[in-house]
C-alpha cells in the first residue's frame, strides 16, 4: 500500500492520499466481495483501511469508495454492511 503527498483541493495546503493503483486495487477487492456477497470480507478490508492515518485526502477517497460500493450493492441486490469511517489521529 502506497501513499502519496499532493496538493489539497482547497489550494495551498498539502494532503496525503492513496496512490492511483492502490486505490484501484482496494476498490476492486471490495467490489468483487460485494458482487459475490462476501460481506465478512468487505467488513475485514474496511477495518484494515481504518488503520491508515486520517488525512483529508484519504477520507475523501474512502467516502467516494463507500458510495460506489453502495451503488454496486444496489445493482446486485446485496445488503450493504454498515461502513463507518473511523480514522487514526494524525499526530
Amino acid at each position: 500500500m502506497t501513499l502519496k503527498i499532493g496538493k489539497n483541493r482547497a489550494g495551498r495546503n498539502y494532503t496525503v492520499f492513496l496512490e492511483k493503483t492502490t486505490y484501484r486495487e482496494i476498490k476492486y477487492l471490495l467490489t468483487e466481495a460485494v458482487e459475490h456477497r462476501h460481506l465478512n470480507k468487505v467488513a475485514l478490508i474496511w477495518q484494515r483501511l481504518d488503520n491508515i492515518p486520517g488525512y483529508s485526502g484519504i477520507i475523501e477517497q474512502r467516502k467516494i469508495m463507500r458510495s460506489d460500493l453502495a451503488e454496486t450493492a444496489k445493482k446486485h441486490n446485496t445488503k450493504m454492511p454498515t461502513l463507518k469511517i473511523n480514522n487514526k489521529k494524525v499526530y
